[in-house]
């Protein structure tokens, strides 16, 4: 329960970092997303492209800080060339919020806080404990065996890793 916040800033932080990549990608689009669409679509460009990131690194290194630390500096140095080249503009307008944006974002909130009031303690939709093995595997061996897609265990491995270091202890 006391890691709660620490996963909130780091979405916040992936968010952030994909911000500028999400901005470069949809400005050619005829209507202009405003920031809550931007940020909605960079938490899920960043909840793709981290864990996939780490997974084809994966194979040709073992999973640790050092291959954590690529990962989050590849979008990070992306996003920081596309505002120091001026290849993104953040004007003005992105700052006006349409109806439909606030009323989206009203739903997430709404369903965030529904979600959290289950009765269950657990917040995974599957099954937990698969995931919890998957990603002790990913830390401990450098690798997962588990035969799954496995974009979910490496988004846990990255943030376990971030939040707790590289050895696994599952008590804390």
């Amino acid at each position: 329960l006391n890691t709660i916040p620490i996963w909130g800033i780091l979405n916040l932080l992936f968010t952030l970092i994909f911000i500028p990549i999400t901005i470069y990608i949809f400005k050619n689009f005829k209507r202009k997303l405003d920031l809550i669409e931007i940020s909605f679509l960079s938490i899920l460009i960043s909840i793709v492209v981290l864990p996939f990131l780490a997974f084809i690194l994966n194979l040709f290194m073992p999973f640790n800080n050092f291959l954590v630390i690529i990962v989050i500096s590849i979008p990070f140095l992306t996003s920081c060339f596309l505002l120091i080249t001026k290849k993104i503009i953040i004007k003005k307008e992105m700052f006006t919020f349409s109806k439909s944006s606030i009323i989206i974002l009203f739903i997430v909130f709404a369903a965030f806080f529904l979600r959290m009031q289950s009765l269950s303690s657990f917040y995974s939709e599957a099954d937990p404990y698969f995931y919890e093995i998957g990603t002790r595997e990913i830390i401990r061996e450098g690798f997962s065996e588990q035969k799954t897609f496995p974009l979910t265990l490496y988004l846990t491995s990255i943030w376990y890793n971030l939040i707790q270091g590289e050895n696994y202890n599952n008590l804390n």
